[in-house]
């Protein structure tokens, strides 16, 4: 597919709060950024930094305090609220209020813009309510109380409802927040299949920097008061996922794309071996903070005999044989 025109296009843009009636606190500023029709895009940085704030002011549910925003060439401030609905859609964790609603009564909000003025809904609104439901695998849910849900399968209702909202950004405040991790991916393959399949620029800000590295086209980084925008793995090689945990305890680590704890290795270790054991071998000594070095007198020999693992240690002179990682590592730690 090819990818279309910029949904959405913001410049110069500084975005905040309203203190007073002359007072303005500016959370991020000198903001420019783009965002087009069949991407993914990944909205990260800590807590506190203007995430929500973004996604808020997007959505107009903030004031921008200066700067544009542009929804294919229009300005945001001069679309009907009406038209805007049409446009982008915006979703927050369901709430302990909406418990009691069923499946089909919640996603049926999404139409609340196509509805005609008592808001009943048509033949043709009730089949685009249930064909999204098909489309985020809860097909038969219709009828089912919110309550009932598990979170995976709320945040799934919250997402069929952006899709019968029918816009053509759709905006995610954490979806994958309080989610056990195979419904993070879930719901993250959910929205990347979606944008693809269906055109939709898909915005959604998250923590989870493994999987939005993963996944997204594009991630917009929170960084010094302003958002860096780049393929995540651009981002990476500049530098820029160092830079932001500069005074913190953790570090990146390149090979695996993941943040880890950051510890002064003073052990040294030779390790031989081949295969799936010997990288989780690797990795779980580092996690017990040593470093390998081919040259070092101290071997670690990771073997597979009839089908079993077996870890040989010659460790200062003394040899062990060990059945599981965690054996070696009560050794050598």
């Amino acid at each position: 597919m090819k990818i279309s025109e910029f949904t959405i296009k913001i410049t110069n843009l500084t975005i905040g709060y309203k203190q007073t009636k002359d007072r303005l606190h500016s959370v991020l500023k000198n903001i420019n950024l783009e965002g087009k029709q069949g991407e993914i895009i990944a909205l990260v940085g800590a807590n506190g930094r203007g995430k929500s704030t973004l996604l808020k002011t997007f959505s107009r549910l903030l004031e921008p305090l200066s700067g544009k925003i542009m929804f294919h060439g229009k300005l945001l401030q001069n679309i009907q609220n009406k038209e805007l609905a049409m446009k982008v859609s915006f979703t927050k964790a369901v709430g302990g209020e909406l418990a009691n609603m069923s499946v089909f009564e919640l996603v049926a909000m999404g139409r609340i813009p196509y509805t005609n003025w008592i808001g009943r809904l048509t033949e043709k609104d009730k089949l685009i309510i249930l064909t999204a439901l098909c489309d985020v695998g809860l097909e038969g849910f219709d009828q089912r109380r919110m309550i009932e849900l598990s979170d995976g399968e709320k945040q799934k209702v919250l997402i069929a409802r952006s899709l019968v909202q029918d816009t053509e950004l759709i905006l995610l405040d954490e979806p994958t927040a309080f989610l056990d991790l195979s419904n993070k991916y879930e719901i993250v393959f959910l929205l990347k299949k979606i944008a693809k399949e269906k055109n939709k620029c898909i915005i959604f800000s998250t923590h989870d920097l493994h999987i939005a590295t993963k996944n997204a086209d594009k991630m917009w980084l929170i960084y010094q008061k302003t958002i860096l925008q780049a393929a995540p793995e651009d981002l990476i090689l500049d530098g820029h996922f160092e830079k932001i945990f500069t005074n913190t305890s953790l570090k990146f680590d390149y090979k695996t794309g993941e943040f880890i704890p950051f510890f002064v290795q003073k052990r040294k270790i030779k390790l031989i071996g081949e295969g799936r054991a010997l990288l989780w071998t690797q990795r779980a000594l580092e996690r017990a903070g040593f470093e390998l070095n081919e040259l070092d007198k101290n071997v670690l020999h990771v073997k597979k005999i009839n089908n079993y693992f077996v870890w040989e240690l010659n460790y200062y002179s003394k040899m062990y044989e060990f059945h599981s990682i965690y054996e070696l590592l009560r050794i050598l730690s």
